[in-house]
């Protein structure tokens, strides 16, 4: 049975492309009558409920709800990242600003302020 939010949404979207009364974490969509028709109402419906990005190609490559879990929130991770990187630099442009001895290099006309790429240090 779904045991996580992300696979309960997905055995809601399987269920009703399918037309299957139940679906298990661990049935594969090909074996309960999955087609290439029903495999692109399903990551199409995936997508915009969840609102994801996945490309067809890893129906095929995870063809349980518990492969296509896992994967949902691999992909997920990097965006975490990237939001943790910008939270970073954001602090690192207050303390510049906030530092008048570091502000004080900056030009007059200065627009933003980013951290020195290792070449250019």
């Amino acid at each position: 049975a779904p045991s996580t939010p992300t696979q309960r949404q997905l055995a809601e979207i399987w269920q009703e492309v399918l037309g299957a009364e139940q679906v298990g974490v661990y049935d594969n969509f090909f074996v309960l009558g999955g087609d290439s028709i029903k495999a692109i109402r399903l990551v199409s419906r995936m997508n915009c409920d969840m609102e994801a990005d996945l490309p067809l190609r890893e129906l095929y490559l995870h063809q349980t709800i518990g492969e296509l879990s896992d994967f949902l929130s691999q992909e997920r991770k990097p965006d975490r990242q990237l939001e943790s990187g910008r939270e970073l630099l954001e602090q690192m442009k207050r303390r510049i600003m906030e530092d008048s001895e570091q502000a004080k290099h900056l030009p007059e006309d200065y627009e933003d302020v980013y951290p020195l790429s290792k070449i250019q240090q």
